[in-house]
């Protein structure tokens, strides 16, 4: 098994998505010197940065169903980090949220829906969705859990999300719970 590039295991950070029935894969890598979303083929050729940001870190990307979009939190320069979409050939990044400490985004299996973690109005950690085209204004998220959730990650039919809770490593998704 090849890597994704010369030096791989020093500059990629883990956050790997295999997307668009496997002809890409998606990864935040620090090999242009900040921490960027990058696009390559599952060999590690052909590699793009797709994000520029100065001073702000781009993690966790996750691909659209379609392998069009690709979805991922950003942690701005003031310390919160707040979900985004871009366009997987690159372009201007569309902010998805404002919730101050929104994390860990996942496309639902139909693209319609965006799901991430974020703090209620508590300022416990939830499991929110919102759409992946934003509006002329941001929206207001919908808020799925009211007993907790972390990562999340939707079944392959939309039926049900799967989630955690807690941060305890490694991840155990043994939270589960079905869409109205």
């Amino acid at each position: 098994a090849g890597g994704i590039g010369p030096g791989w295991p020093y500059q990629i950070l883990p956050y790997i998505e295999q997307g668009n029935l496997g002809a890409r894969v998606a990864f935040a890598s620090i090999r242009s010197g900040n921490q960027q979303i990058w696009v390559c083929a599952p060999t590690g050729e052909a590699c793009t940065q797709i994000t520029n940001f100065a001073d702000e870190v781009p993690r966790t990307p996750r691909w659209s169903p379609d392998g069009r979009m690709i979805v991922f939190s950003l942690q701005e320069k003031s310390g919160k980090c707040e979900i985004y979409v871009i366009e997987s050939s690159g372009g201007a990044p569309r902010r998805l949220t404002s919730a101050g400490n929104a994390e860990a985004p996942a496309f639902s299996s139909d693209g319609k829906w965006v799901y991430f973690r974020a703090p209620d109005k508590n300022g416990d950690t939830q499991v929110f969705r919102t759409p992946p085209a934003p509006a002329p204004r941001i929206p207001e998220p919908v808020q799925i859990t009211r007993d907790g959730g972390g990562t999340v990650y939707a079944s392959s039919d939309g039926k049900e999300i799967f989630y955690k809770k807690g941060y305890r490593m490694p991840p155990s998704f043994e939270w589960r719970l079905t869409i109205p």
